[in-house]
């Protein structure tokens, strides 16, 4: 039963490692996307400031 509730636990554990890398990959597009957003509206007004 011991035995049981360890495989158990292992599985558990590597599903959540899975979860992790997951997250840390979107989080990692979104703060690109971030970027990519924030260079683009400095640009719009930088354009503003040249009008």
């Amino acid at each position: 039963l011991l035995q049981l509730e360890v495989e158990e636990l292992k599985e558990k554990n590597a599903e959540s490692q899975r979860n992790i890398e997951n997250l840390q990959t979107e989080n990692e597009q979104l703060k690109n996307e971030h970027r990519n957003w924030q260079e683009h509206i400095r640009s719009l007004l930088g354009k503003f400031d040249n009008v």
